[in-house]
C-alpha cells in the first residue's frame, strides 16, 4: 500500500484506495521528491537523510511531525494531545517540512 494510504474500501469488486491529505500536503512542499526518490539509488542515502533531519528537530516539533505525517492523525487530534491550538501545530509542521526540504537540497536529493 503506497505511503498516505488511510485505508482500501471495498468497491465492487475493487478497494478504492482513500489517501490522507497531509500526505499530499508533504509532497506539495517537497513537489520533486518522488521523481528524485524514484531516481536516486542509493535509498540508504536517504534513508540516512531522513533520519538526520528527524534526529535535529526538537522532541516535541519530531513528534508532532511524525504523529502527522507517519501515523497520519489530524491536526485537531495532535493539537488536543498538545494542548496547542490547531493553527499552532499547523505552523510547527510548516517549519518542520520547511526544514525537510532544506535539508533534501542540501544533500542533492531535490534540486
Amino acid at each position: 500500500m503506497p505511503i498516505g494510504c488511510r485505508n482500501a474500501i471495498p468497491h465492487g469488486k475493487h478497494y478504492r484506495i482513500t489517501v490522507n491529505r497531509s500526505y499530499w500536503k508533504l509532497l506539495e512542499i517537497v513537489p520533486d521528491a518522488m521523481t528524485s526518490f524514484e531516481a536516486f539509488e542509493d535509498n540508504e542515502t536517504i534513508a540516512k537523510v531522513l533520519n538526520q533531519f528527524l534526529g535535529s528537530l526538537p522532541p516535541k516539533q519530531r513528534n508532532i511531525f511524525v504523529k502527522r505525517y507517519w501515523h497520519l492523525q489530524s491536526i485537531e487530534k495532535i493539537a488536543d494531545e498538545y494542548k496547542l491550538s490547531t493553527n499552532n501545530i499547523k505552523q510547527i509542521l510548516f517549519r518542520a517540512r520547511k526544514k525537510l526540504k532544506n535539508n533534501l537540497k542540501k544533500e542533492g536529493i531535490i534540486i
